[in-house]
């Protein structure tokens, strides 16, 4: 009996140390996900970045230097791309 009430503590503890790093409380009392606030806050910066990246491409002139800008639309899509798994070079190695 005496386990299951330690147990039992270490859980609640668990709990609210998982609450207090990874939820945010609002002024109004509701609870929001840390992770998931970051991730959308994120992708939705970087979607701008690639929506104006794109823009200045597509509306620049022939003299524009637009060097800067595919790079940048390079880097979004490279960071985005899932990378390619080397698994069967190196079972082959050996």
């Amino acid at each position: 009996m005496r386990s299951s009430t330690t147990q039992e503590g270490k859980d609640q503890a668990d709990e609210i140390e998982f609450e207090h790093e990874n939820l945010w409380t609002c002024c109004s009392g509701g609870k929001i996900d840390k992770r998931g606030m970051i991730f959308i806050v994120q992708t939705f910066v970087v979607l701008l970045v690639l929506v104006f990246s794109m823009y200045m491409i597509g509306h620049s002139d022939a003299d524009t230097d637009v060097t800067v800008w595919v790079s940048i639309v390079s880097a979004i899509v490279g960071n985005f791309l899932p990378t390619t798994s080397n698994s069967l070079t190196s079972n082959h190695n050996q």
